[in-house]
């Protein structure tokens, strides 16, 4: 929804901003709430970050930062600002990783990643990222609405999704944490890529062209646990493979309404990742009528081993064509002629710098 002006009000506990006058407690945590730009606890509405940036409301939270409606005094352009956690901002190696996230962004250059327009550092020593502002919802939010959806809007959007991680991956990003809440739905139909917080280059090198040295702990895990490839789960090397494999339990859940994996405990949710072969679409939803080339394509994006995973551009071009209504595939136990078989990923040079990071669950 697009509010006119400023928010009216603010939850002081989650920065919650409100344009109804009627509202005087906050529906997420009952807290009551306060006049928007008033100095209660936390809120952080009609404060001016960056010298130009006037903050008009808080839209989400992560990590490292919360993300907040913001418009320009002068221009009046409405954006969406990331400003990294006030018990975050001593820490050199979170400042690091969050500077790193927005190199990342603005070096991927795709209308399908989410546009940078700016980031630094107030005077304040409020570190921010500046991003377009986009209208509508993640596709995670759309899946819990939902559930499945229709295999041509599978297509539509993951097509979208592919041309982001192929842009990202010729420029040897890694993305390491593709999931429905990184990937949004605008209102106009486009689909854009979030969250570049731990990608990481193949080539030894930062994004920011320095040494890529390590801002994570050596042997915990990066990524999401229940959409992530078997390789981090085991705190290996990551290559494209894996956000193809992360990719694939997007399209799985996307087609079924669940993911391929469960289970509550994280560790033992990533154990499956590892050992267990992923289901078929069509073994959890045998009511639903799936194309075998949709059903190939899934199944070809979740093996275990990285080198059997088509590469990003063979994606693209398959989800392209189920769009179409183009089916290239071959149905399984035909063979497969070299020139129309899956592009294998080229392996990455062995990289002594590979940081495994923290599980966020």
């Amino acid at each position: 929804m697009r509010h006119q002006g400023p928010p009216l009000a603010v939850c002081p506990d989650c920065g919650e901003p409100f344009w109804d006058a009627d509202i005087t407690h906050c529906p997420s945590d009952g807290a009551s709430v306060l006049p928007a730009g008033s100095d209660g606890p936390q809120t952080l509405v009609d404060r001016l970050v960056g010298g130009r940036y006037r903050l008009l409301g808080k839209i989400g939270e992560g990590g490292m930062g919360a993300v907040y409606i913001a418009e320009h005094t002068a221009t009046l352009r409405r954006v969406a600002m990331k400003i990294i956690r006030p018990e975050l901002e001593s820490s050199q190696r979170t400042r690091e990783r969050f500077l790193r996230e927005c190199a990342t962004l603005e070096r991927v250059k795709s209308p399908h990643v989410v546009e940078v327009i700016e980031f630094g550092e107030s005077a304040a020593g409020e570190i921010f990222l500046v991003m377009e502002l986009l209208e509508g919802e993640t596709l995670g939010e759309r899946l819990v609405r939902s559930g499945a959806l229709p295999v041509a809007e599978v297509s539509t959007i993951g097509g979208q999704v592919a041309s982001a991680l192929a842009t990202a991956h010729a420029q040897r990003i890694v993305h390491r944490d593709m999931k429905p809440d990184n990937i949004f739905l605008c209102e106009d139909g486009t689909v854009r890529v979030l969250d570049f917080g731990i990608a990481r280059l193949l080539d030894g090198q930062s994004i920011d062209g320095g040494t890529n040295r390590k801002l994570t702990a050596t042997g915990a895990i990066i990524g999401t646990p229940a959409y992530i490839s078997p390789e981090q789960a085991a705190g290996r090397p990551v290559t494209f493979a894996a956000d193809n494999y992360s990719f694939g339990c997007v399209l799985f859940e996307m087609l079924t309404g669940r993911t391929p994996f469960w289970e509550e405990h994280p560790v033992l949710l990533m154990g499956m990742h590892l050992k267990e072969p992923a289901p078929s679409v069509r073994d959890v939803r045998p009511d639903l009528p799936f194309p075998d080339e949709v059903v190939d394509l899934v199944d070809s994006l979740l093996q275990k081993n990285p080198a059997e995973r088509p590469g990003g551009e063979e994606v693209r071009r398959v989800l392209g064509e189920l769009g179409s209504g183009i089916h290239t595939l071959p149905r399984r136990g035909e063979s497969t002629p070299l020139e129309s078989g899956p592009t294998q990923v080229e392996p990455a040079p062995a990289d002594p710098e590979a940081e495994p990071g923290i599980t966020r669950v």
